[in-house]
């Protein structure tokens, strides 16, 4: 699980769904890039994409495991 940086065998994944209809959760796989990173662009582009997708007024929340990643 290279998203939260956490051994697969340490997981135990669970999805339900949401009551709410304009809500949707998923888990984006990316690739790494030379530093190690790739988190960041990762999500830049997948939020423009959906951006592209569900135009004004959509919000996109984004969660992370720090406040530094998440501005970024």
């Amino acid at each position: 699980m290279n998203i939260i940086k956490i051994k697969a065998d340490n997981i135990y994944m669970f999805r339900s769904p949401t009551s709410r209809p304009n809500i949707a959760y998923s888990v984006v796989e990316y690739a790494e890039n030379k530093f190690g990173r790739g988190d960041i662009s990762a999500v830049c582009k997948l939020v423009k994409q959906k951006l592209e997708e569900y135009t004004t007024p959509a919000k996109i929340i984004i969660y992370s495991g720090s406040i530094v990643t998440t501005q970024e």
